[in-house]
């Protein structure tokens, strides 16, 4: 019976054991989970003023290209083509600017912004 008794010592002791390096890896590996998060988190919220700043830039070059249209769709209209003739004489200087000419300063616009974003990165990196 002695033989029994420290065969099944022996296998409590080797279960005790695999379940402890189990638990233990198991810790182990939740441990660098959280350590990655938490240096996830640490990088977005370092990144945060830099997405603030891009996007700003973005969203200003957006909405400068559609007021330039409805400003360009406003002043195209019949009443305001008479009214500045009346007011100025010049049919040229009434003269709303074209597709190609907004084109071309809605690309003006994105290269400044372009300019202004490497400027960003610049600054926050």
């Amino acid at each position: 019976m002695d033989h029994k008794k420290i065969i099944v010592l022996v296998v409590v002791i080797f279960l005790a054991l695999v379940g402890y390096k189990i638990i233990s890896s198991s810790i182990q590996e939740n441990k660098e989970k959280a350590i990655l998060e938490e240096r996830a988190q640490l990088d977005q919220l370092a990144k945060e003023p830099l997405n603030q700043c891009i996007d700003e830039i973005n969203n200003n070059a957006e909405s400068e290209i559609k007021r330039n249209r409805e400003l360009a769709i406003s002043i195209s209209s019949p009443e305001s083509q008479k009214e500045c003739i009346s007011s100025t004489g010049d049919k040229e200087y009434c003269k709303p600017p074209s597709f190609q000419e907004l084109q071309i300063e809605a690309e003006q616009i994105r290269a400044k912004a372009k300019i202004d974003r490497e400027e960003c990165y610049k600054r926050y990196k």
